[in-house]
């Protein structure tokens, strides 16, 4: 009776680990970058990986300019900065690092609006990207997010807008 039960629990954990590798793979989406893209867009949080990725697509050429969105200020963020506190937000470290990595001040755009959600930084982007006549946007984001923000990119950007690929750093 021991040895049935150490096979079930053995059998329960291969199937276990079996799903949480294919829920892994399942979360990951990379579509095949265009030849060249309009612009390169990184999705505000996870700095040093998005950063990274975004940069070495600039260097490859295939886009010229590389557009950074903006959360909205953390809590307390606001009541510091009446005071007198600046504490550097998500967009200006993602501009500095950016810079760092040789992308020219020319060629970052920082968008204005601020991102509540996944959902508000695609609508924000879409709207740029119509506004600027944007055909094809390379989109940076983790791994684990990309397929979600490909969703959401694409139901925001609809037929009017970029076509956006999906690229995780």
């Amino acid at each position: 009776m021991r040895g049935w039960r150490l096979a079930l629990v053995l059998a329960l954990a291969a199937v276990s680990a079996a799903a949480v590798s294919l829920a892994g793979r399942l979360l990951v989406v990379a579509d095949p970058l265009p030849p060249s893209a309009d612009a390169i867009v990184v999705l505000a949080g996870s700095i040093p990986t998005r950063v990274l990725e975004a940069a070495d697509l600039y260097r490859t050429g295939l886009a010229p300019r590389v557009v950074v969105t903006r959360e909205r200020l953390a809590r307390g963020e606001s009541v510091l900065r009446v005071r007198g506190v600046h504490i550097p937000e998500s967009d200006e470290l993602t501009i500095a690092a950016l810079e760092q990595l040789g992308v020219p001040a020319h060629a970052i755009v920082r968008l204005r609006r601020r991102a509540r959600s996944t959902e508000s930084e695609a609508r924000t982007v879409a709207r740029y990207a119509c506004s600027h006549r944007l055909r094809s946007l390379a989109i940076v984001t983790s791994r684990p997010h990309s397929r979600r923000a490909r969703l959401i990119y694409r139901r925001a950007a609809g037929s009017a807008a970029a076509r956006g690929v999906s690229r995780p750093a």
